[in-house]
């Protein structure tokens, strides 16, 4: 088997099932390939998700797809390309767009976070200065994303592996329900001098739903903010990880009176302005979230 194509799906079955057909119509000569589902309601989290999937592919590559992020004419045969023709890629990832044909910049590839990018993140002040100097490094705003380019982390909505290289240095599990797991993930690639390539060539063009990653943090949040948590104390330390606690508390803190204080229309106002991936009603579901973990953080208890 050529390829594997992992498609996990949390909240439409659907969905998934339209995947299928994009990839069948993008291809412009066929590949001996096989299509994964994966309900995300039968395992804990996007990084189980994707141990289970490359565990049980029979492909030697393995494309993660996730929903609503559709290829275009020729793009997954640019992505296998590349794994073929270099056999020290370890990885490439496709170029990817939103439905109004915006490049999704800081999103499609990213720098390894340092502490004080997290922690801008955090206190959303990346939001309101976003020509920061740490975020825009971070985040890559400062390169031309219209060459190939060896990248630290790519997000593994629409990344390409060689399987080998999955089962080496797997997902780790604990970072539920996602992201995190695959920064560390391509951090040990890192590591290990295996290399990732972003691939300009290979293009994908979202819905306009929220992304999967979104929708599963919507109602998970709690879980989401404790994994940032871990990372950081996995990989900076204790002082930095206090310090993160800190940063939470005042960031909850903000959020709640973000969703609260403000009328509606100011707050649908400053998430265009901000250019938010989420909308109001996204932003108002999670009240309660944000108290869970403004609760937690104070306490001690990510």
């Amino acid at each position: 088997m050529k390829l594997s194509v992992v498609i996990p799906f949390f909240d439409d079955r659907h969905e998934a099932d339209s995947m299928v057909r994009a990839v069948q119509q993008s291809l412009s000569q066929p590949i001996e390939m096989e299509f994964l589902l994966m309900d995300l309601h039968e395992e804990p989290s996007l990084p189980a998700i994707k141990n289970r999937a490359s565990n049980q592919a029979g492909g030697e590559f393995v494309l993660f797809l996730f929903p609503g992020i559709f290829p275009l004419s020729g793009s997954i045969e640019k992505l296998l390309a590349r794994l073929e023709e270099d056999p020290a890629l370890a990885a490439v990832a496709g170029r990817w767009c939103n439905a109004r044909g915006k490049l999704e910049v800081g999103y499609n590839v990213r720098r390894f976070p340092t502490v004080t990018a997290l922690i801008l993140d955090i206190l959303l002040l990346n939001k309101l200065f976003p020509r920061n100097r740490v975020t825009r490094a971070y985040k890559m705003h400062d390169f031309d994303h219209n060459r190939a380019v060896y990248v630290q982390h790519a997000n593994d909505c629409v990344l390409m592996l060689r399987r080998s290289a999955i089962l080496r240095h797997t997902f780790n599990e604990s970072y539920a329900p996602g992201w995190f797991d695959q920064v560390e993930f391509c951090k040990s690639l890192s590591e290990a001098d295996a290399r990732i390539l972003f691939e300009p060539g290979a293009e994908f063009v979202s819905n306009e739903r929220v992304p999967l990653i979104s929708r599963m943090v919507e109602q998970q949040y709690a879980e989401y903010r404790r994994a940032e948590f871990l990372y950081v104390r996995n990989h900076f330390g204790i002082l930095p990880a206090a310090i993160a606690r800190a940063a939470l508390v005042i960031g909850m803190l903000v959020r709640m009176g973000f969703s609260i204080v403000l009328p509606a229309t100011a707050r649908r106002s400053l998430l265009s302005t901000l250019r938010s991936y989420v909308d109001d009603d996204y932003v108002r579901n999670l009240r309660g979230a944000y108290w869970r973990v403004f609760k937690n953080s104070l306490r001690g208890h990510l």
